[in-house]
């Protein structure tokens, strides 16, 4: 027999008397293995592993059972096992974890707790899973991305890749259970989340899933204003697991009236619309929405945002919204004007000053990037026009007409 002991404030001892014999194919094992107080720290997801006990044995067949106990936070695990030491046969393993409660993660984007009630089958290459996974108490808050730099479209990675290894086919269908203390902060949502998922994934195939996640409770911020999620819903019909349909309604009460949104469709593909109780045309529900008064006491910086609001949430009749706009405000163009490359877009608004000086200010969409054009005509020939933005400069231009 091998007695081993970890120093430390945490002990830990490992009993091992193992007799082997047989092939590397085939190895025959008589003995017992045992664990005990083990403890295992994962930084990276802010946990302690404590209690951490195994036990293992082989048996007649030339069959190595073992078990595992563990504890994490205020929860524990539990895993059973058996794997048949035969090259031959692929090592066939079945292992069944159980667990309450048990602490996956503490840290500050994401506390986890989860129950995990699963069935693990390995042999050769493949690996299948399935099972319950609940997930009693769970505060997700990831970081905010949305401002860090992104890589040049032009960049270039030199180097060879090493060839791709033989991978592991995974096949899964996990029940996903979220209890009643999920929530989710971020990108402008706050609230409770609910539900079960049934994921489903096959070698080669883009990962499924069928059910519904709801939002009982939750607000979510846009444009300096939070709206109350009074119905919410993420549906999952059996398609690709990151394109599910949606069924949201978010509301504001400004004394009285009722303004909000209604999203529907896909999530790649949200179709989002303007309602109001009582009912009033889009460009009156967006300015309450935005601002919680009417259009007739907007400024022209407030029709510069709800022109960003109704363009970038790609709102049903926002057409229609820049048309009031434009005439409300007294403007000769009200559009947007997108890059060639498709990843620039920018709101214009501009104005004959008189018949031969035009302004026109652009807004970005995408990114926080403004700037002031000038045209002013000469003659029918001769033209001078000058912006100010990132790049300032101004050019003289000369027409022919044929």
């Amino acid at each position: 027999p091998i007695q081993l002991k970890a120093p430390g404030p945490v002990l830990s001892l490992l009993t091992l008397d193992m007799k082997a014999a047989g092939t590397l194919a085939r190895p025959r094992f008589n003995g017992h293995a045992r664990l005990a107080d083990a403890t295992v720290d994962i930084p990276r997801l802010g946990v302690k592993i404590t209690q951490i006990t195994m036990t293992g044995a082989s048996d007649a067949s030339g069959r190595f059972n073992f078990e595992v106990g563990a504890r994490s936070g205020a929860g524990n695990l539990e895993i059973t096992g058996s794997s048949l030491l035969d090259a031959g046969s692929g090592w066939p393993t079945r292992i069944e974890i159980n667990g309450e409660n048990f602490e996956a993660a503490r840290i500050p984007e994401a506390s986890v707790d989860l129950s995990p009630a699963l069935v693990v089958v390995i042999a050769h290459r493949s690996i299948d899973i399935g099972g319950d996974l609940r997930v009693p108490f769970a505060r997700l808050q990831p970081r905010d991305i949305t401002t860090a730099e992104k890589v040049s479209s032009d960049a270039v990675v030199i180097g060879g890749e090493k060839p791709a290894e033989p991978g592991w086919l995974i096949t899964t269908h996990i029940n996903l259970i979220l209890g009643e203390r999920v929530a989710f902060y971020g990108y402008g949502f706050e609230g409770q989340l609910t539900g079960k998922l049934s994921i489903e994934q096959q070698p080669g195939q883009l990962t499924s899933g069928t059910g519904e996640i709801t939002v009982p409770s939750g607000k979510y911020r846009a444009y300096g204003q939070r709206l109350d999620i009074e119905n919410g819903r993420v549906l999952f019909t059996g398609g690709p697991i990151t394109n599910p349909g949606l069924d949201i309604r978010a509301t504001r009460d400004s004394n009285g009236i009722i303004t909000g949104l209604l999203v529907r469709g896909r999530l790649r593909q949200p179709q989002i619309e303007l309602f109001s109780i009582p009912a009033m045309g889009q460009t009156d529900i967006l300015s309450y929405l935005l601002f919680g008064r009417p259009l007739e006491t907007a400024s022209g910086e407030d029709s510069a945002l709800m022109a960003q609001a109704a363009l970038a949430l790609g709102l049903a009749g926002g057409d229609q919204i820049a048309r009031s706009l434009r005439e409300r405000f007294g403007l000769d163009e009200f559009y947007v004007e997108s890059a060639d490359s498709g990843d620039q877009a920018s709101l214009v608004v501009g104005r004959y000053l008189s018949p031969d000086i035009y302004v026109s200010y652009a807004v970005g969409l995408i990114e926080s990037v403004n700037s002031l054009n000038l045209r002013y005509r000469i003659t029918d020939h001769w033209q001078l026009k000058a912006e100010s933005g990132i790049n300032h400069g101004a050019d003289l231009l000369y027409t022919i007409e044929r």
